[in-house]
């Protein structure tokens, strides 16, 4: 099965995506979070990815642990011993996870997984690909370098547009089209975007039918209100990135395209890893 389950003969055919952003607001970037997240219905979880300081890759977003959890300090100047002994805020509980965990133990879930930290590449091929995950992982990153090589070590693994393409995509209108071709003949899957981008509106239906016809999905975040994700759908964006769980799968659900996790489970069969 590839990344995304939305095309043709896909589990989600037809059918915008709902991305659980961190697995929701509740205890962000945890086991439990995304767990919680799949059981309600989301098939696709959007999570970032940091190193310890030796070298192990963990679920977090910044690039401290100062906000989230009961610790202090760099995520890269603490040890995986030391990371593992930390409490996510929450009522959970839990401790940062460890990416190869979360791939473990959601052996059916999709991940759209933002590097954040340089040089974490050939952990992240090696990880990935001891899970077995290599179609079930978007690699996703600022830096286009990043996911350029993880797909060069790993070529099933879906890859995200980088800044400088969504900029010409947006910037050069029409002009971008060959640019867009390109990048999906390389192996770029979606183009992740927020809805404006530094005062331009983004998502505009002229934006969309360049998108779509290289080939390309259009995937947005962050949306956390109902009147702005009916208005997306409805412009034909393919899939949404929210912290608000039951108000995406809501609005998904008026469209019959939810739930979407089990819809992806009964096709893949079995659960692997």
């Amino acid at each position: 099965m590839s990344y995304l389950q939305d095309g043709d003969g896909g589990a989600l055919q037809g059918m915008p995506l709902g991305f659980a952003h961190r697995g929701g607001s509740q205890d962000e970037n945890t086991l439990a979070a995304f767990r919680r997240a799949w059981e309600a219905g989301y098939a696709y979880l959007e999570t970032d990815v940091h190193a310890s300081a030796d070298g192990v890759l963990y679920a977090f977003h910044d690039p401290t642990v100062d906000r989230t959890t009961n610790g202090t300090g760099a995520v890269a100047s603490l040890s995986s011993a030391e990371l593992d002994a930390l409490t996510v805020r929450g009522p959970a509980g839990d401790p940062p996870p460890r990416l190869l965990t979360l791939l473990t133990e959601l052996p059916q879930a999709r991940f759209n997984a933002d590097l954040k930290a340089p040089g974490i590449e050939a952990e992240f091929a090696r990880v990935v690909a001891a899970a077995g995950a290599q179609d079930r992982v978007l690699a996703a990153s600022f830096s286009p370098g990043r996911t350029r090589r993880v797909q060069r070590w790993l070529p099933l693994v879906a890859r995200g547009a980088s800044p400088w393409l969504i900029a010409a995509s947006v910037l050069l209108g029409p002009l971008a089209a060959p640019v867009l071709r390109l990048a999906a003949r390389r192996g770029v899957v979606a183009l992740q975007v927020p809805v404006a981008w530094h005062g331009l509106p983004v998502v505009r239906e002229a934006w969309l039918r360049r998108v779509h016809a290289a080939g390309l999905a259009a995937h947005v975040w962050t949306v956390d209100d109902e009147d702005e994700a009916r208005i997306l759908l409805a412009r034909g964006v393919d899939g949404l990135m929210t912290d608000e769980l039951g108000m995406l799968a809501g609005v998904l659900a008026e469209r019959g395209a939810w739930p979407q996790s089990t819809r992806v489970r009964d096709a893949a069969g079995p659960a692997r890893g």
